[in-house]
């Protein structure tokens, strides 16, 4: 079997089951590396997951990040993401693109997010998704995603996202696909010195609940050491994080029992360096 049929036989796998694959809701190097944590982040990486903790600060920043799923190029996955916090809430973005040129999947989001009272900020998102698969005609479907996150304590939070509420589908020809639709909640304790504990169940549509667990050490200013652990199926997660002032540098890795390694990198700049 040639590696042309190999991926495009994953590909339709990953259709079978509601496209339940890693690229449709990527979640960032950062949190790649935290067992794919999505509902509390406070990093520009955001703008893939929770938006909602980038209205809790007035900023800008760009970032951008390269997935190698298990040591396959065509495989990978390329996005990029932006924000502009202020007075009125934020506005964040993504561009990601998924695949090679044989199946081709983008998604595109815009999210709007805003902080309500001193403990809450909210947000929603809609999302655009185009699949292309060679010798097939292009196909692509509209969904939404909401969430929250809330400080409950000065030491612990909480997040919620919902993604694809609406239960959109995306068809290919006469067959319609279920797009998947995921509730996640999690919790954060952190001492707010130098390290972050987190836990988080996902739940998608018609499928059992995966649990995860993750923790991050800030050794310093500039080095943060993370590893995580989700299932089922098991995966081991584990990366680093490099701050400068303004400049930040995420290195993520997931290892399938069966599959082997899946790696992400990702480079983010923030215009006016505050505190979260």
């Amino acid at each position: 079997m040639n590696k042309t049929i190999c991926i495009i036989i994953i590909t339709f796998l990953s259709l079978s089951y509601s496209l339940k694959s890693q690229e449709l809701y990527y979640s960032g190097p950062l949190n790649s590396a935290l067992a794919d944590v999505k509902s509390l982040d406070q990093s520009i990486w955001a703008a893939f997951n929770n938006p909602s903790t980038l209205s809790n600060v007035h900023n800008f920043g760009l970032g951008a990040s390269y997935q190698t799923r298990f040591n396959i190029k065509e495989l990978s996955t390329r996005a990029v993401c932006g924000f502009w916090s202020g007075d009125m809430g934020a506005v964040s973005g993504i561009v990601l693109q998924s695949g090679y040129s044989k199946s081709l999947l983008n998604r595109y989001a815009v999210a709007y997010s805003r902080k309500f009272g001193a403990s809450t900020s909210a947000f929603v998102q809609f999302n655009y998704i185009s699949h292309q698969i060679e010798l097939s005609e292009n196909t692509n479907s509209f969904y939404s995603a909401l969430g929250l996150h809330q400080k409950i304590s000065s030491q612990i939070f909480l997040g919620i996202l919902i993604s694809n509420p609406e239960q959109a589908t995306i068809k290919y020809g006469e067959l319609a696909y279920n797009l998947p639709s995921n509730f996640i909640v999690g919790l954060l304790w952190t001492n707010n010195d130098w390290i972050k504990v987190f836990a988080e169940a996902e739940k998608e549509l018609d499928n059992s609940p995966v649990f995860k667990g993750a923790v991050e050490f800030a050794l310093n200013d500039f080095l943060l050491i993370r590893a995580g652990i989700k299932g089922e199926p098991v995966e081991f997660t584990f990366g680093s994080g490099f701050n400068w002032p303004r400049l930040n540098v995420d290195l993520g890795f997931r290892y399938h029992q069966q599959l082997g390694f899946t790696s992400s990198a990702g480079i983010s700049y923030l215009f006016t360096k505050t505190e979260q």
